[in-house]
């Protein structure tokens, strides 16, 4: 979550009668600077980084890292920031760029089994005749050593589904 994200649902808060749960994930806490969707012409990929009004917000820092990547390979893409879950709407920001590059990946800090994810993925599916792809912690228990964590996709997972995804060059 960022600063403006905090205040607006906080002002939303504020202007109506709706309980909100608000959370934001402990590697936002440090953060101090907005992140802005990022639009490319004649993009090839566009990912949908979940930051939800609950713990999955992790999952826009790691896919800011993975777009400077991909585009330091040459592969043009765009990065859609999803902040409102409930109500969800599907609107000409969050469709145009998929529409634009023809496939996408929705990232996301819970599971992608049964989660958020997979759910908005179906959505923008359903509602472009695009694939796109959840992508999520795996279908698998978490360890208490580093080595058998299972948290937010890395970097290279993000890459590696990106490539998958695309039409071989």
């Amino acid at each position: 979550m960022t600063p403006g994200e905090y205040e607006a649902i906080w002002n939303h808060f504020l202007a109506h009668d709706d309980p909100l749960f608000v959370s934001e994930h402990r590697r936002s806490y440090l953060n101090t600077e907005e992140i802005p969707d990022s639009i490319e012409d004649r993009a090839e990929i566009t990912l949908y980084a979940i930051i939800t009004l609950y713990a999955m917000s992790a999952a826009r820092f790691t896919a800011t890292e993975a777009v400077a990547e991909l585009r330091s390979t040459g592969i043009r893409c765009n990065l859609v920031n999803i902040i409102w879950l409930k109500p969800f709407a599907l609107d000409e920001r969050i469709l145009a760029p998929l529409k634009a590059s023809c496939r996408g990946i929705v990232l996301d800090s819970a599971y992608e089994i049964a989660g958020a994810a997979r759910s908005i993925a179906y959505d923008l599916m359903i509602a472009t005749g695009h694939p796109v792809r959840a992508l999520g912690q795996e279908d698998r228990s978490p360890g208490v050593i580093r080595r058998l964590e299972n948290g937010t996709p890395t970097v290279g997972r993000i890459l590696n589904t990106v490539k998958d995804m695309l039409p071989p060059s």
